[in-house]
C-alpha cells in the first residue's frame, strides 16, 4: 500500500510515497481532506448534511449535497487506491476516515510524542511543528470552517509553546535556541524574555541580556503602552548590577506524567458526545473564557460529560484538574469546604479567613476546577466571581440546571444525544449500519450488552430501539434506565411501557419543573416494574444526602442486602468504588417527591435517618477518646456536611432538643475541618 502523508502544520500539503502532490487540490477538496484527517481520531462518521453546511454554509441543502458529492469525487481521485480497504468510508448518509488505513498525519504524530513526555519525544514534537495549523489556508466563504480551523490552530500553538517552555528547563544547552523560537511565536511572551535574559547572563553575555530587556521594554511601550512586569525589571537590575545568582543548578530531569488531577473514576465506558467534547475543550482553552457553564436538564449527562472532558485535559493545566461534587452540599456555606476537600487543602487557624487562604493558594496556579451540580446553591455563585478575580490563571467549569447569571459566564447548553428520526430511519438503505452512527443508539447497545452480553441490533429490534431513544429524547439517564429492563422485557415491550405513560411531549403546564418534563415517563414506567419491597426501600433511601454506607442503607430503609442488590441491578442505586452507595440526584428527588406525598411515611423515614446518625455520632465519639481517634475524625468528616447536617436540621425542626444536645456533646470533641481530613 502506498504511504500517505498529510501535513497540516504550516502550509498544508499531501504526499504519496514521499512525493509531493504537484497538482494541488482545490481549496474545498483540501478543506474536506484536512477536516476528515484531523477528526479521524474520534472514530466517528460525519453526516453529509453537516459536512455540506461546514464547507458551503448558506446555500440550499440540495446544492450543498451536490457540491459535496463533486468534492468527494475529486478527493477520491487524488488519494491513492487501496485494493484491501478504501481510505474513506462512505454511505448515502455519512463519510468517515478509515481508521484501519496507515497514514501519517503530522498533527496526530505531534500529539503522540507529547503523550510520553521524554526529552527526546518533546524535541521530536517541536521539530515536527513546521508552523501554525493550516497556516495561510483560508476558506473565506465558510465562517464555520474558519472557526474550526482557528480553534485547532490555537490549541496546537498553545501545546507547542508549552513544550518549548518545558525544553528550556530540561535542556540547558539548547535553552537559548528554544527561547528564540518562543519569541518568534510571540514576541510579547514576557516569561520567555526573562528566560532568554537569564540564559544569556549565565553564558557570560550580560550586554546582550541587557539589550534584550531594552528591546522588549520598547516593544511593550510601542504596542501596549505598558512597562515590563516587576519581576522582569528586578531581573534586569540584578543582571545590570552583576548580582544574579549563577550558582550551579541541579541537573534537570524529564517531566513526569501529571498526578495532580483528582477526578472520579467512571465504571462504565463513556459513549459518544465527541463533537460536544471537542467544542468544550476549545472553549476551556480559549484565553477569553474563564467561566464555562454546562447547563441542561437533570439526567442529560452533564456530570459524565464534564468528567470525560476533564480526563482529556489533565495535561493542559500545569497544577491539575479537580472535580468538586456539590450535590451533597446543602447550603452556600458548604461550597468553600467542598472546594478545599477537592484540592486537598488544610486551612490554618490564622487571622486570614478560609476564603483568603483559598485565594492565596490559587494565585498564579493553572487549575481547572469543575463545580458539579450547582443549581441548588445559586446564592453562593459570587464565590465563583471571587475565585476568578483572585487569580487570572484559574478556570471554572460548572454543571448546573440553571445558569449562574454572572458576568463573564459562557453558557454551553446540553441537550439529549443524537437520535434517529423514526420516519427517516424507515427509508434507510442499510439501517443497521446507519443506526450505529447515532450516539443514543450506541449508548443503548452498550448498556444493553452489560445486561445481556448477547444483545445485538437486528432488523427485528432496530425500530423499537430507535423508538426508545426517541421517546426519552436522547437523554442518557432515560436510555440507561430503559436498557436496564432488557433482563425482563424485549425492546418492543420497553417502548410500549414508556409510550403508555409518556406525558412530557404533550404537557404545557407551566408549574411542571423542567427536570420532570423529559424524564418523568421513564421514572414512572421503571417504577412500576419494581416490586413493593424495592419501592419502599428506595423511597426511604431518598432521605440520604450524598453517599451512605451499606449499614446506614439497611438500617434506615429496612431493606435487606438482597433488596439493595436488586435496586443496584436495576440502576436505581449506585455503588461506588469505595463500597459506599449513592443515588442519582434526579432520581433521589423523584423518590423524595413520592415519599412526601405520604406524610407519615416521610416522617418515619426522617426519624429513622436521624436516629441512625445520632447513634453513629455516639459510636464515633468512643473512637475519639481512644487511640483510634483518627478513625472517628475521618468517619464524622465524611458525613458532616451532608447526612449529619440533614439529621441535625430535622431534629431542630421537630424541636427534639435533648437529642440535639447529645449529638452536640459528642461533636465537641472534634469539629471536622479541612485540616482534620488530611
Amino acid at each position: 500500500f502506498e504511504m500517505l502523508k498529510i501535513s497540516l502544520f504550516g502550509h498544508p500539503n499531501l504526499s504519496i510515497n514521499d512525493k509531493l502532490i504537484s497538482h494541488a487540490p482545490t481549496k474545498s477538496v483540501f478543506a474536506l481532506l484536512a477536516y476528515l484527517a484531523e477528526e479521524s481520531e474520534t472514530g466517528l462518521p460525519h453526516r453529509r448534511e453537516k459536512l455540506a453546511e461546514l464547507l458551503w454554509p448558506g446555500i440550499l441543502p440540495e446544492s450543498g449535497r451536490k457540491s459535496l458529492r463533486q468534492t468527494l469525487y475529486e478527493l477520491n481521485k487524488l488519494l491513492p487506491e487501496n485494493s484491501n480497504a478504501p481510505i474513506l468510508l462512505t454511505s448515502r448518509e455519512s463519510i468517515q476516515w478509515n481508521a484501519e488505513i496507515s497514514a501519517e498525519i503530522d498533527t496526530h504524530t505531534f500529539e503522540q510524542h507529547l503523550l510520553t513526555p521524554t526529552p527526546e519525544n518533546l524535541k521530536q514534537a517541536v521539530a515536527g511543528y513546521r508552523g501554525d495549523f493550516l497556516e495561510e489556508f483560508y476558506l473565506s466563504d465558510s465562517a464555520d470552517f474558519e472557526d474550526w480551523a482557528q480553534n485547532r490552530r490555537e490549541y496546537y500553538r498553545r501545546r507547542y509553546r508549552e513544550t518549548l517552555h518545558t525544553l528550556t528547563e530540561i535542556d540547558p544547552a539548547q535553552a537559548e535556541r528554544y527561547t528564540h523560537r518562543l519569541l518568534e511565536s510571540n514576541p510579547l511572551d514576557e516569561r520567555a524574555v526573562r528566560k532568554l535574559m537569564t540564559v544569556l547572563a549565565e553564558n557570560g553575555a550580560r550586554t546582550q541580556a541587557l539589550q534584550q530587556y531594552e528591546q522588549f521594554r520598547q516593544l511593550l511601550a510601542d504596542q501596549l503602552g505598558v512597562d515590563p512586569q516587576a519581576k522582569t525589571i528586578t531581573l534586569y537590575e540584578q543582571i545590570a548590577q552583576d548580582k544574579l545568582d549563577l550558582k550551579p543548578k541541579p541537573a534537570p530531569s524529564a517531566p513526569q506524567p501529571r498526578t495532580l488531577s483528582r477526578l472520579p473514576t467512571l465504571l462504565t465506558p463513556f459513549i459518544g458526545r465527541r463533537a460536544e467534547i471537542e467544542t468544550i475543550k476549545n472553549l476551556l482553552q480559549s484565553p477569553t473564557d474563564r467561566l464555562l457553564t454546562l447547563v441542561g436538564p437533570g439526567g442529560v449527562g452533564k456530570t459524565r460529560l464534564a468528567i470525560q472532558v476533564a480526563s482529556e485535559m489533565t495535561g493542559s493545566f500545569s497544577d491539575g484538574v479537580h472535580f468538586v461534587p456539590l450535590a451533597p452540599v446543602q447550603s452556600a456555606e458548604g461550597i468553600l469546604p467542598a472546594i478545599s476537600r477537592a484540592l486537598g487543602l488544610s486551612f490554618s487557624q490564622e487571622e486570614e479567613s478560609p476564603e483568603q487562604q483559598l485565594f492565596c493558594y490559587l494565585e498564579n496556579k493553572q487549575i481547572l476546577l469543575i463545580l458539579d451540580n450547582f443549581e441548588h446553591l445559586l446564592e453562593g455563585a459570587n464565590l465563583a466571581t471571587e475565585i476568578l478575580t483572585s487569580s487570572q490563571t484559574i478556570k471554572l467549569f460548572v454543571t448546573t440546571r440553571q445558569r449562574l447569571n454572572l458576568q463573564g459566564e459562557k453558557l454551553y447548553p446540553l441537550a439529549g444525544m443524537t437520535t434517529p428520526d423514526i420516519e427517516e430511519a424507515s427509508l434507510w438503505d442499510i439501517p443497521l449500519e446507519q443506526a450505529r452512527t447515532f450516539n443514543a443508539v450506541q449508548l443503548f447497545c452498550n448498556r444493553a450488552q452489560r445486561i445481556r452480553p448477547d444483545f445485538a441490533l437486528t432488523r427485528e429490534n432496530i425500530n423499537p430501539v430507535i423508538e426508545i431513544c426517541s421517546l426519552v429524547q436522547g437523554i442518557p439517564l432515560g436510555i440507561e434506565l430503559a436498557a436496564s429492563w432488557l433482563e425482563l422485557l424485549s425492546p418492543a415491550e420497553i417502548a410500549a411501557e414508556i409510550r403508555r405513560s409518556l406525558d412530557f411531549l404533550e404537557t404545557d403546564q407551566s408549574d411542571v419543573p423542567d427536570r420532570q418534563r423529559s424524564l418523568r415517563s421513564v421514572f414512572e414506567s421503571s417504577w412500576k416494574l419494581l416490586n413493593e419491597q424495592e419501592q419502599q426501600t428506595f423511597l426511604r433511601l431518598c432521605v440520604f444526602v450524598g453517599s451512605f454506607s451499606r449499614k446506614a442503607a439497611e438500617q434506615v430503609s429496612g431493606g435487606s442486602l438482597r433488596t439493595l442488590l436488586g435496586l443496584a441491578n436495576k440502576s436505581w442505586l449506585l455503588q461506588r468504588e469505595d463500597q459506599r452507595f449513592e443515588l442519582h440526584e434526579l432520581m433521589r428527588q423523584y423518590g423524595e417527591e413520592r415519599l412526601r406525598n405520604d406524610q407519615q411515611a416521610w416522617r418515619d423515614a426522617k426519624d429513622r435517618h436521624a436516629a441512625y446518625f445520632a447513634e453513629f455520632v455516639t459510636q464515633q465519639s468512643h473512637f475519639l477518646r481512644s487511640k483510634e481517634q483518627l478513625r472517628g475524625v475521618i468517619a464524622i468528616a465524611e458525613e458532616h456536611e451532608s447526612n449529619l447536617k440533614s439529621a441535625w436540621d430535622w431534629l431542630a425542626a421537630e424541636q427534639r432538643w435533648q437529642e440535639l444536645i447529645d449529638i452536640w456533646a459528642c461533636l465537641l470533641y472534634t469539629s471536622p475541618s479541612p485540616r482534620d481530613r488530611t
